[in-house]
């Protein structure tokens, strides 16, 4: 259960919209709450949780759920900065004469 809710977790962060880099986040809260990988992430920890049971020690939910928040966050600023940039003047793809170029 643990492996489904933490790949549920990888695919959701991937797919979430907008600018989510620290100096726009606030800009994006709006379109995270109309999207469904937000809910996906979301129900993903929470039923991981419910379903194995686990809990926290007595006292220390604060810091479970402290670490669970910066976790996701982590997850989320890592997708983002998945994206390959290009150098200017490198050969494109559609030109590189591949099987595609006919």
């Amino acid at each position: 259960m643990a492996g489904l809710a933490y790949g549920a977790t990888a695919v959701a962060s991937r797919m979430l919209p907008g600018d989510l880099s620290p100096a726009h986040v606030l800009d994006a809260v709006p379109a995270l709450v109309r999207s469904p990988s937000t809910y996906a992430l979301v129900v993903a920890g929470v039923v991981g949780l419910m379903l194995v049971g686990d809990q926290p020690r007595a006292g220390w939910g604060w810091v479970a759920f402290v670490g669970f928040t910066l976790s996701v966050l982590g997850a989320i600023s890592r997708a983002r900065d998945g994206e390959v940039e290009v150098p200017e003047g490198a050969p494109s793809a559609a030109g590189a004469g591949g099987p595609a170029a006919g």
